[in-house]
């Protein structure tokens, strides 16, 4: 009996349909992956733009809470966007967005000595930086930033000053 052996000149249809199939199966694991791993880091990223935001509250609520007499703003219920104070050094501070749209921290003593301490930026992209003084000792603010995604985050919080002089003559 004589064999006949066939050429390897060509692929079948079912070796093609086979290959296919494995191609398939191969790129819908990697895109799976690849989309997976998009969602993680952007997950990434917001979770590091709110704890920028988280951050630099508490940058404001511990130096306010060190303050002893507010400058500016007056007691009113009226909305301002910087904050003038003194802190238990008797240190002028402020805080304040530039034009930049950074939330910053002015020690006007460091400043004036040129310490690259007298100039803090507390956060980046900021939009909005507004304070309400109610009564004397009671701070309320709140920060408003932007991230990479033009995506908008809001921390708002309030300081109880212990130690504020409340005496306003400046």
């Amino acid at each position: 009996m004589k064999h006949q052996s066939r050429s390897n000149r060509g692929v079948t249809i079912v070796e093609a349909c086979i290959y296919a199939v494995i191609f398939a199966i191969f790129m819908g694991i990697a895109t799976g992956a690849f989309f997976w791993m998009r969602k993680s880091l952007d997950a990434t990223q917001k979770i590091g733009n709110l704890q920028d935001l988280r951050l630099a509250s508490i940058y404001v609520n511990n130096e306010l809470s060190y303050g002893n007499r507010i400058l500016f703003p007056p007691v009113s219920n009226d909305k301002y966007h910087q904050v003038l104070f003194k802190n238990d050094r008797n240190e002028l501070l402020v805080f304040f967005l530039d034009k930049d749209m950074r939330l910053n921290l002015l020690n006007y003593e460091k400043y004036k000595s040129n310490d690259p301490r007298g100039l803090i930026i507390i956060a980046n992209n900021a939009i909005e930086f507004t304070v309400e003084r109610p009564d004397a000792h009671l701070i309320k603010y709140f920060v408003r930033i932007r991230d990479e995604d033009n995506k908008e985050n809001v921390i708002a919080n309030a300081v109880k000053m212990r130690n504020t002089e409340t005496n306003e003559p400046w």
